[in-house]
């Protein structure tokens, strides 16, 4: 808000600056050099120095743009019209040449650092003392009013691009402000969100690994016991699902089902895994809920299991098959996810499928 503001008043200050340009042109220039030949050297010389930086000024007006070559055509155009001005006229008699260049330096030094605007003027105010000087007419009083009529010409012009150099700084200011104000908030909503998302991907893991790790370091779970051995399994496989869940992979599914299966194949499990259609991506707790089957069916197989997925334009189902007892299938899905057992003579089958309905993932 505060850059808008500024910029606007930056735009306010230079369409202010080009009128109070153009009215020194006509209303100030053109009238002295009109009432004033007497005093040029060549007026023909003015007269087309004058029509040079009124042709500046028109371009500048209509391009708003600034340009190291029109800077030298006004410097060097405001020369040619001082060195047209007898110099016993310099002191005290209307002359409005460097008034114009000053102005239009402003506008072609719009936005430089004010260090270029300030040698650009004083380069300007040295024009006619040392055109005096070279005359022999270098007298202190000659000097002292030359001085006073050039800090007349100069003033003004400097006092703008002090104010425009000062409005850009605060720009940049309130920009650099701005944008640390939005990385401190994008970082605490950051923050918030790991912060909630971790809470959710552990809280899981607080109902059943905690128990479990309890059990066995108090003596109540016997690691020889096939059941405990089991749920030590399942769990290693829902720890290893959840730091697949950090990961950026584009087919998040796929990779968590593997970090499952890697698992069970660490304890000696044959896995066979076959995948189908095109890549789905389902929401996280979609993806939990259809990796859950697997996972429990995966820790109590004893030699080898098959997993299948197969994704549909409104569907995407995870199936397994394993020489595991039934106690192992799970007894119901969780939200759009729908687990059922499958016919299998020996082995026992579970089916989960997921139902597409748009949900983000």
């Amino acid at each position: 808000m505060v850059e808008g503001a500024t910029a606007r008043l930056l735009d306010g200050m230079r369409l202010a600056t080009l009128v109070i340009t153009v009215t020194v042109l006509f209303g100030l220039y053109l009238p002295m050099l009109v009432t004033n030949t007497w005093m040029y050297r060549s007026p023909a010389v003015e007269a087309v120095v004058f029509v040079v930086l009124a042709g500046v000024t028109a371009v500048i007006g209509a391009t708003n743009r600034t340009s190291r070559v029109l800077l030298v055509v006004v410097f060097v155009g405001a020369v040619v019209a001082t060195a047209a001005v007898e110099p016993r006229h310099l002191v005290g008699s209307p002359h409005g040449a460097d008034d114009l260049s000053a102005w239009l330096g402003v506008l072609l030094l719009w936005g430089r650092p004010i260090h270029v605007l300030v040698g650009y003027l004083a380069a300007g105010y040295a024009v006619a003392p040392l055109q005096l000087w070279s005359a022999g007419l270098a007298e202190p009083e000659a000097l002292a009013r030359l001085a006073i009529s050039n800090f007349s010409v100069f003033g003004l012009p400097f006092a703008v691009g002090v104010a425009v150099s000062a409005l850009r700084r605060m720009v940049v200011t309130a920009t650099r402000i701005a944008d640390e104000q939005e990385r401190h908030r994008t970082a605490e909503v950051m923050a918030e969100q790991l912060h909630a998302d971790r809470q959710q991907r552990y809280a899981g893991l607080t109902a059943t690994t905690v128990p479990l790790l309890a059990g066995l370091s108090g003596g109540g779970l016997d690691p020889a016991d096939d059941g405990v051995r089991q749920r030590c399994a399942a769990e290693a496989a829902r720890m290893r699902r959840l730091l697949a869940e950090h990961d950026d992979t584009p087919d998040p599914l796929l990779h968590e089902l593997r970090a499952c299966i890697e698992v069970a194949e660490r304890r000696g499990l044959v896995v066979r895994f076959a995948v189908m259609g095109a890549c789905s991506v389902p929401p996280l707790g979609a993806r939990r809920a259809l990796t859950e089957p697997v996972l429990a069916v995966l820790s109590a197989a004893r030699s080898s299991a098959r997993v299948t997925v197969a994704r549909r334009a409104s569907t995407v189902t995870v199936s397994v098959v394993a020489d595991a007892p039934a106690s192992a299938a799970p007894n119901e899905g969780k939200g759009l996810v729908s687990v059922t057992r499958l016919p299998c003579a020996d082995r026992l089958g579970v089916r989960a499928i997921w139902h597409h309905t748009g949900e983000p993932a």
